[in-house]
């Protein structure tokens, strides 16, 4: 593995763990809408 191979799976663990993110805050604001 040379270093754009590692660039690229860094970048793609990277990207999943903001996906994660942004869903789990997207659920928050859904909740935080339908409580308040």
């Amino acid at each position: 593995m040379n270093f754009e191979d590692n660039c690229y799976v860094i970048l793609l663990l990277f990207s999943k763990k903001i996906h994660k993110y942004l869903i789990i805050e997207r659920i928050f604001n859904f909740k935080f809408k339908l409580f308040h």
